[in-house]
């Protein structure tokens, strides 16, 4: 690997821990975080590759309508009608789609930045064959551990380094979903291929089983293997002295909704306060008052800058 794309990877790499620090306020060590992505380096052969994979809900409609139906009748917004892997479905029923191939070369290493970008199902991620080395979750570096499935919740990020050292030929991906109480949900499962490049055309495809719908255990396999990188060498110095201590219940409420069939709707709360939908596009109030809240601004560096210089004097 080139001495730039071992900048750009260690660039790619550090910033979540970053932006972590950041948000959490203790001090974030470059020296401490580069030698840890150093030993990650070392784990990647000099010919890896960086790869993104997007999984996602796809629905026969606009979801801005599936969201406004909801929103007027109280009922469960309707399930999407598929799922996909960067875009793609895969040959499901009553879909034309060949699904989404990731090629790669035998005998190298690659980094799988993966997202679950779907609206509501948490989801079950595997390559037929091989085995996935999981080195972040969330922003945060993980211990690695290898796992055949991984588990990753909507919104969630994983990097996990997959090692193409199987024989050459066409491999299936899958992503199914996991949901083991009774709420309704897509239970179609994708599908893409790994290719190794030289498999003659129309190999058959290795398969994979995938895990049940309800497949708790997966899920609390995969969550109790997620380890911090403290140790005596690399310890996690968080901070000890707690300035407020804030208490967060984040639950499910009803509220009364007189379009709604039942009466109520539904809704999520954090504190038993749920979130509001705005009326205005934001876009629009600002460029419609620009110069408003350019005068607002204007006089708030003014208050600002009054109260640090009688600061200053005093």
């Amino acid at each position: 690997m080139g001495s730039w794309a071992q900048a750009m990877l260690l660039v790619a790499l550090l910033f979540p821990a970053f932006v972590e620090s950041k948000i959490h306020h203790y001090k974030f060590s470059y020296k401490l975080a580069a030698s840890l992505v150093q030993k990650l380096l070392m784990m990647i052969t000099a010919n890896a590759i960086v790869n993104l994979s997007c999984y996602a809900e796809w629905w026969k409609a606009d979801v801005e309508a599936v969201v406004n139906q909801y929103t007027q009748t109280g009922m469960p917004p309707n399930v999407s009608d598929a799922h996909t892997i960067n875009g793609y479905p895969g040959p499901v029923p009553n879909c034309s789609s060949k699904g989404y191939t990731l090629h790669v070369d035998g005998g190298k290493t690659y980094l799988l930045r993966i997202i679950n970008a779907a609206l509501n199902d948490e989801l079950f991620f595997k390559i037929a064959g091989h085995n996935l080395t999981v080195v972040e979750v969330d922003a945060s570096y993980t211990k690695p551990f290898q796992t055949d499935t991984i588990f990753i919740g909507p919104g969630q990020t994983t990097n996990a380094i997959l090692a193409t050292d199987k024989a050459t030929g066409k491999y299936l991906i899958t992503i199914s979903p996991f949901m083991d109480t009774t709420v309704a949900v897509n239970n179609i499962t994708a599908f893409a291929f790994l290719r190794y490049n030289g498999t003659p055309a129309f190999p058959p495809t290795t398969l994979t089983s995938i895990p049940p719908i309800n497949a708790t255990a997966v899920t609390t396999k995969f969550i109790n293997s997620l380890r911090s990188l403290n140790s005596k060498q690399y310890p996690a110095k968080v901070p000890l002295t707690i300035d407020h201590s804030l208490f967060f219940t984040i639950g499910v409420g009803v509220n009364p909704c007189a379009t709604c069939v039942n009466g109520s709707r539904v809704i999520a709360a954090v504190n038993n306060v749920t979130f509001i939908m705005p009326t205005t596009n934001n876009v629009s109030t600002f460029h419609s008052n620009a110069s408003a809240i350019r005068i607002c601004a204007e006089i708030r560096i003014w208050v600002v800058g009054t109260q640090m210089a009688r600061r200053a004097k005093g």
